[in-house]
């Protein structure tokens, strides 16, 4: 937890490839592990990231847009459970999502509360840190950045 701390509390707007071997070392060693490896490179990867955002509310059309563009980046399983998990009740029930919602409104982010989606973006945010073993900081980047592109 001491290490996963001080990465952490660097924050990832100060991305430089020193931190990126520290967090890889400590998860080998202290963090859960993907659910398949071939993913870890997708965690850094910003237009993988970015792709993934578009197709947050997850509109079958925007996913099948984007497929090809998955299939090439190899991140088309991991889009697939992305978002399978970011609508179950399960998830949307656990605290983990509760903890993401509350960093995102912390970190500024406004929902509405007469949406439902607001529960869909939470949903895959938290799936995408899940699957990804982001921090919630990186989660709140990305976010950030693609409210800002206008695509959330």
């Amino acid at each position: 937890m001491y290490y996963r701390g001080i990465i952490d509390s660097l924050g990832y707007a100060s991305r430089f490839a020193l931190l990126d071997d520290l967090q890889d070392a400590v998860e080998e060693v202290f963090g859960p592990t993907l659910l398949n490896a071939e993913w870890k490179k997708l965690r850094r990867n910003r237009k993988f990231i970015d792709l993934a955002f578009e197709t947050a509310y997850g509109d079958q059309e925007s996913i099948k847009d984007r497929e090809l563009q998955f299939k090439r980046l190899g991140a088309s399983d991991l889009m697939d459970t992305i978002h399978t998990k970011a609508y179950s009740v399960e998830l949307i029930n656990s605290e983990d999502f509760s903890t993401m919602a509350a960093y995102l409104q912390m970190r500024g982010i406004e929902f509405q509360s007469n949406s439902e989606g607001p529960m869909i973006l939470i949903g895959f945010s938290t799936a995408l840190k899940q699957l990804l073993n982001m921090y919630p900081s990186e989660v709140y980047l990305h976010f950030k950045r693609n409210m800002d592109r206008g695509i959330l």
